[in-house]
């Protein structure tokens, strides 16, 4: 079965930031370009981002840090710093919804965006389009990326990985291109299509992108189940899978991170709980959210975990809301003996528009709006002067935990999101 030819029925985009976590790096340390450089995981434990000097000497992703310090001693290795990464994916998606509203955040680095009809608006070819966007990202945020356009979010896909080998960063697929396109793309290498997926495929002698979707659409059903049909005409130039505006709903935050070496002092164990506390508030403001319910989990040497939670009424994402709840769980789950780690988790979320107003909030010493006028300058103060430029009383400082605390301590948020449904 020959794939037909399509016209720009539909016109998606997937903008993907060139190697964002070492990008990001770069802005805060501009010395670094033209270095190897490598960006690691939360504990420090394997590389997740590498300059392109850094993959010229053979670092791989995914590499554990020590093998890799050993093998290349003269790269540069970083710790991860996602509040940072996290300020400039906002910038970057806000540019994005300036030229439409149609606009997925698909990851930290990545967003599809839903130019059909934009064209006529701009009075641009789709390629000149996103040649203006990335040139906007670029000027605004100082992050290069990579965009590639085409009919669905599959091909988009496609076309946006052939851009990262070009010298303009862009590539455009139309439906008239397919047939020539298709044919280079090997199996495995296409979104979607899993390692126990791709030797199936090779195994029917379909080893790339044109071959599959070429295939009986009754046979790619029975093999490869209906979203295996969907893939397939994706990969058609038919947009199936739509640009989902809305995003996924996050339903919550958990920062927790194993201590440098275990250890039984109170003061270090509380203090590591309202700095996981301060950083996964900090998000929370940054997405106009507040939550409702505080759980605190303490994990000995040995591995086994104590946890207890507590209801924030009314909700909240301003520390001195947290402060009396974290002590006082604290102080009833911790017992005497070694720890290894400690965390906060965050959930039960409302939106800060939305939020339900409380008969006794009148009780509380700060108004709503002096809450949020302080947590804001807090926020502003430590991206302009750095981590806990300002902290509670309950907060260690930096200089009272050493640095081997400090790296046990450092993390980030991770995301509990709703199951997506297409």
């Amino acid at each position: 079965m020959e794939i037909t030819t399509r016209s720009w029925t539909q016109a998606i985009a997937l903008v993907d930031c060139d190697n964002f976590f070492v990008s990001c790096e770069l802005l805060l340390n501009p010395k670094l370009k033209g270095k190897p450089v490598c960006v690691l995981s939360n504990n420090d434990g394997c590389v997740i981002s590498r300059s392109k000097e850094a993959k010229r000497l053979n670092i791989k992703m995914g590499e554990p840090v020590f093998l890799a310090r050993k093998r290349v001693p003269e790269a540069i290795y970083l710790s991860s710093n996602f509040h940072h990464y996290g300020i400039v994916s906002d910038k970057i998606m806000n540019i994005l919804k300036s030229f439409t509203p149609e606009v997925e955040v698909y990851s930290i680095d990545e967003a599809f965006v839903d130019l059909t009809g934009v064209r006529q608006m701009f009075k641009k070819p789709y390629l000149e389009i996103i040649k203006d966007i990335r040139e906007k990202v670029l000027k605004e945020t100082g992050i290069p990326v990579s965009i590639g356009v085409s009919l669905s979010k599959v091909l988009a896909k496609i076309a946006t990985k052939i851009a990262k080998d070009k010298s303009d960063g862009l590539f455009s697929i139309s439906g008239k291109e397919l047939r020539e396109t298709l044919p280079k793309i090997s199996i495995g290498s296409i979104w979607q299509i899993g390692h126990n997926t791709e030797s199936l495929l090779l195994k029917h002698g379909i080893d790339n992108a044109y071959k599959l979707a070429c295939q009986d659409e009754k046979w790619v059903e029975k093999t490869l189940t209906k979203k295996g049909l969907e893939l397939q005409m994706e990969m058609k130039g038919y947009s199936i899978w739509k640009v989902d505006t809305k995003g996924q709903e996050i339903k919550g935050i958990q920062r927790t991170k194993s201590f440098a070496s275990s250890t039984n002092d109170k003061e270090i164990i509380r203090g590591a709980l309202f700095y996981h506390l301060h950083k996964a508030l900090t998000e929370l403001r940054r997405k106009n959210l507040k939550a409702g319910l505080l759980s605190i989990m303490l994990r000995r040497k040995d591995f086994q975990s104590f946890s207890l939670n507590t209801i924030i009424d009314p909700p909240s994402n301003f520390e001195f809301d947290f402060t009396n709840r974290i002590n006082s769980l604290f102080n009833n789950l911790y017992k005497e003996g070694l720890y290894r780690s400690c965390g906060i988790h965050l959930t039960n979320f409302t939106s800060g528009e939305t939020e339900q107003l409380n008969l006794f909030s009148q009780t509380l010493s700060l108004s709503n709006k002096k809450k949020e006028s302080l947590a804001e300058t807090w926020d502003s103060i430590e991206q302009r002067f750095g981590k806990q430029s300002l902290r509670t009383a309950s907060m260690p400082s930096l200089n009272y935990l050493d640095k081997r605390a400090i790296r046990g301590i450092e993390t980030f948020s991770s995301f509990e999101y709703l199951p997506e449904v297409r």
